[in-house]
């Protein structure tokens, strides 16, 4: 069941049971919180999947991230993480991006040869599910694609999939 919002209904987590107690998921990248004397705090969706990625990797050493549609429990992207904590400085005809990111490679749903990635991944239990709410991997997704596009061509695409980055 969907937690939402009082003032505009947006869904801003989701409720369930275990057992006899209810349980409350926050997606904390759908809130922001305002302190009556401080500004506004809210936390990019970016930056929520960053902490999820490296929290999985610390705890079990899975690095490839197999990212799936709540609603449809399908599969959108096998992420691998290459390396994290590393700070980026790069330009495109787009902008400029800098800061403390995670690298990544990806492949998506449309990409060649998903359906038998994410089969093999499944197969030999190297990767983690991540499950998100339908707009948040399309918005995913976008944001790698765009992030990829600071990548030189060269080193756009490797073995593994499109190179990308997620901002920490």
């Amino acid at each position: 069941m969907e937690l939402l919002c009082d003032s505009c209904n947006y869904v801003i987590g989701e409720v369930g049971y275990m057992g006899p107690k209810r349980l409350f998921k926050l997606f904390v990248h759908r809130s922001d919180v305002c302190f009556t004397e401080s500004p506004k705090l809210s936390i990019g969706l970016s930056q929520t999947v960053t902490k999820e990625f490296i929290d999985h990797a610390a705890a079990h050493a899975l690095y490839h991230f197999i990212i799936e549609e709540r609603k449809s429990c399908e599969p959108v992207a096998l992420v691998s993480m290459t390396a994290w904590n590393t700070d980026i400085m790069a330009e495109h005809e787009n902008g400029t991006a800098s800061g403390r990111v995670i690298k990544v490679t990806y492949v998506d749903r449309k990409g060649d040869g998903f359906a038998k990635k994410i089969k093999d991944t499944e197969a030999n239990g190297s990767a983690e599910h991540i499950i998100m709410l339908n707009d948040d991997c399309d918005e995913l997704l976008k944001t790698l694609e765009a992030n990829s596009l600071y990548y030189p061509p060269p080193f756009h695409m490797m073995p593994g999939g499109t190179c990308s980055f997620l901002h920490m």
